[in-house]
């Protein structure tokens, strides 16, 4: 009958509208996943450079406690025995320093008193750790 409107069926009407939206949902996937991805690798750069710069700050730290328990240790005044003038050299050298605290034990592990360790006459042999 040629003034009767054809009615279309849902699947008529839908692959149309899928045809032309699905290349476009497809692509939209796509630049959401490389964005991702993108995020992703700034991150995981970002975090191996944090991690590499918290090392090398922690190195450079130890590093720099270690050279002054070495001046320390080879001090003239802690090899003779002579703890109240090493205690004044440890003094000297945390002044310029600034990296740490030092402290002396006696050789059973126990904690000295600064004033304490120089009023004592200990041999060398005695003051065995730092800490």
């Amino acid at each position: 009958m040629p003034g009767r409107t054809r009615v279309e069926s849902p699947i008529e009407l839908t692959f149309p509208w899928s045809a032309c939206q699905l290349p476009l949902i497809g692509f939209a996937a796509y630049l959401i996943w490389q964005n991702y991805r993108s995020d992703y690798q700034e991150a995981l750069t970002e975090t191996r450079n944090t991690a590499l710069a918290l090392s090398q700050a922690v190195d450079r730290e130890l590093a720099s406690g270690l050279s002054v328990l070495n001046t320390l240790a080879r001090s003239p005044q802690l090899q003779s025995g002579d703890l109240a003038g090493f205690y004044a050299y440890a003094v000297a050298v945390n002044r310029q320093s600034k990296t740490m605290a030092i402290g002396l034990s006696d050789s059973g592990g126990h904690r000295l008193d600064p004033e304490l360790a120089a009023e004592l006459s200990m041999t060398a042999g005695n003051c065995t750790s730092a800490w």
